[in-house]
C-alpha cells in the first residue's frame, strides 16, 4: 500500500500571483511489479494579480510566463503518461474567402471601344490554436511551461486537480519536489502603479521606475522559486 509519508506546502511567496498544490490521491499496482505501486499526480494551480505596498503607494503585477519543475527521486513519470500537454498539430485549417470580380478586360456591347476592369481577389486565412501550457524536460525532471496567450497579458485563472501524469515508483520510498520558477523581470508584468508615477510619465521614465521597483521589492523573493511543494511517499507491503 502506498501512503503519503510527508506532504509539505513549503512556500507560496506571492499567493495571489501563483499558488501551487500537488495531489497524490490514489495508487494502482502494476502486474509486472506486484510489490510496487504507481500513482496519479495531480496539480491545482491558480494565477492572478498580486498587490503589494511600496514607496507610499502600491503596485499590482502578474506573470506572463513561468515554469513548474518537478524533481523525482526513486521515481519517474513516463513521457507517454504526462498530462497537461499540448497536442502536436499535424494539420492546419484554412479558411478561404473569395472577393468576386474579374481581372480581365471586358468589352461593353453598346460601345466596342469601351472596356471595364474588375478584380477577383482570394484571401486566405489560417486558423491556429494557441496553447497556454507546453512541456519539456526528462522523465525524472519534467517541466511544464505556462504562458499568457490572452489580451490581458498575464496568466489568470485556476485549474483544479488536473492530472500531471502517472508516477512510477522505483523503490520503497520516493520523493517529489515541485517548484514554480520564473526567469526575471521579463516574465512579470506590472499591471498597475497607484501613487507611484503621474499618468503623464513617459514610457522610458516609467520603465526605469518599474525596473527599480522590481529589483527592490519583487526580485528578492523570486529566488530560487515563487512556490515550492514537496511530497514524500512510502511503500508498504501487501
Amino acid at each position: 500500500m502506498l501512503r503519503a509519508k510527508n506532504e509539505l506546502q513549503l512556500a507560496n511567496k506571492f499567493p495571489d500571483c501563483v499558488f501551487v498544490k500537488l495531489h497524490a490521491p490514489c495508487c494502482s499496482r502494476d502486474d509486472d511489479r506486484p510489490d510496487l505501486a504507481d500513482f496519479d499526480l495531480a496539480l491545482t494551480i491558480r494565477f492572478g494579480e498580486e498587490r503589494i505596498g511600496v514607496l507610499g503607494g502600491s503596485i499590482s503585477f502578474g506573470l506572463k510566463r513561468g515554469e513548474l519543475k518537478l524533481r523525482l527521486v526513486n521515481a519517474k513519470m513516463p513521457i507517454e503518461k504526462h498530462g497537461l500537454t499540448a497536442p502536436l498539430e499535424n494539420e492546419i485549417s484554412l479558411e478561404i474567402q473569395n472577393e468576386h470580380g474579374n481581372e480581365s478586360e471586358l468589352s461593353i456591347l453598346s460601345s466596342p471601344t469601351a472596356k471595364t476592369k474588375g478584380t477577383r481577389k482570394y484571401t486566405t486565412k489560417t486558423i491556429t490554436k494557441a496553447y497556454s501550457v507546453s512541456t519539456r524536460g526528462t522523465e525524472e525532471e519534467p517541466v511544464w511551461i505556462f504562458e499568457a496567450k490572452t489580451h490581458e497579458g498575464i496568466l489568470k485563472g485556476q485549474i483544479n486537480k488536473e492530472l500531471l501524469g502517472l508516477v512510477s515508483i522505483l523503490a520503497r520510498t520516493c520523493n517529489i519536489k515541485a517548484s514554480f520558477e520564473i526567469h526575471g523581470q521579463r516574465d512579470i508584468l506590472l499591471t498597475d502603479g497607484n501613487g507611484l508615477w503621474p499618468k503623464s510619465i513617459g514610457r522610458n521614465k516609467r520603465a526605469i521606475v518599474e525596473r527599480e521597483i522590481f529589483l527592490r521589492y519583487i526580485s528578492p523573493k523570486l529566488q530560487p522559486y515563487l512556490s515550492f511543494t514537496e511530497i514524500e511517499c512510502e511503500q508498504n507491503g501487501r
